[in-house]
């Protein structure tokens, strides 16, 4: 709740009641809170103005009165020694607002070194979230570098996929073919078993035959070699990529919360800004009442 300029004159009145020197930190100390900014203001109006109507509340005593029902020297000794009277308090009413402008003054002091202080602290606060900012950043590039290349390695699993199916549709075709061919090799031995009479006719064509048979046969042997080959590289991809994927998960956790951290650490950094901001605008307040009190003195 904002200190009002009432609430500070009647701080200010209970204490002179209570014979309690009205201090900015005994007012403050009443009130529960107040800058001092905005308490010395008022608090030195208050004082002008009570020592004003101190002034005027001042009567004139009966020796006066009296005096002035004679004439001469003694109503001019009554105003001399009235005056020197009038004099001396209204001196002594000085040297009490001197000190305690003085007091004002050493209390705003001791106030702006501690909000000094407490600004040198908030600085090395804003700095170590910095710096600690800073390196979450550079955590979260660094895990955005590395789900890049695992992006790149799923890319890679793709297109080795991709082979190994053309590879299975080839082999597929391959066995049909081979399928084909012993068929063909059966057909044959039915055919040479029929045509036994005219063997030496059809001897040089059946080594051809079988020497297609052969190749076809060392042609599907190679190819299941082959498919073994790949069929082992692609459970060894398989195995890899489920790592990469169990890798790319964790960086991808780990990456939410580098993003939580940064967000947490930018809101503490907004909030010690926005505290450093107050601080500053305050101890420029209480500068710029040193100074008018500096050249009032």
């Amino acid at each position: 709740m904002a200190i009002s300029k009432q609430d500070i004159i009647e701080a200010a009145e209970k204490l002179q009641v209570a014979g309690v020197n009205p201090t900015m930190q005994a007012i403050r100390d009443t009130l529960g809170g107040g800058s001092f900014a905005t308490i010395s203001p008022v608090l030195r109006e208050w004082r002008n103005t009570s020592g004003q109507r101190a002034t005027v509340a001042i009567e004139m005593p009966g020796e006066a009165k009296a005096a002035l029902d004679r004439a001469g020297v003694d109503l001019w000794k009554i105003i001399t020694t009235l005056a020197t009277e009038k004099l001396t308090k209204v001196q002594d009413e000085a040297e009490a607002a001197i000190q305690a402008a003085n007091a004002d003054r050493d209390e705003a002091l001791l106030e702006i070194a501690r909000l000094e202080t407490g600004i040198e602290q908030k600085d090395t606060e804003l700095a170590d979230a910095l710096a600690a900012n800073e390196v979450t950043a550079k955590a979260l590039n660094r895990a955005l570098d590395e789900i890049r290349a695992l992006e790149i390695k799923l890319a890679d699993k793709g297109r080795i996929e991709a082979d190994n199916n053309r590879l299975t549709t080839e082999l597929t075709e391959l066995r049909s073919e081979n399928k084909t061919l012993v068929d063909e090799k059966f057909v044959l031995v039915g055919q040479m078993k029929d045509v036994e009479n005219t063997l030496s006719h059809t001897e040089k064509e059946l080594t051809q035959v079988s020497e297609r048979l052969r190749e076809k046969e060392a042609l599907a042997a190679m190819l299941r070699a082959e498919n073994n080959t790949f069929s082992l590289q692609t459970q060894k991809l398989h195995i890899s990529l489920d790592a990469s994927e169990s890798k790319a998960a964790e960086l991808k956790a780990e990456c939410v919360e580098l993003r939580k951290t940064i967000g947490d650490r930018e809101r503490e950094a907004g909030a010690l800004a926005g505290e450093l901001k107050a601080i500053s605008a305050e101890n420029k307040e209480l500068k710029e009442v040193k100074l008018k009190k500096s050249k009032g003195e």
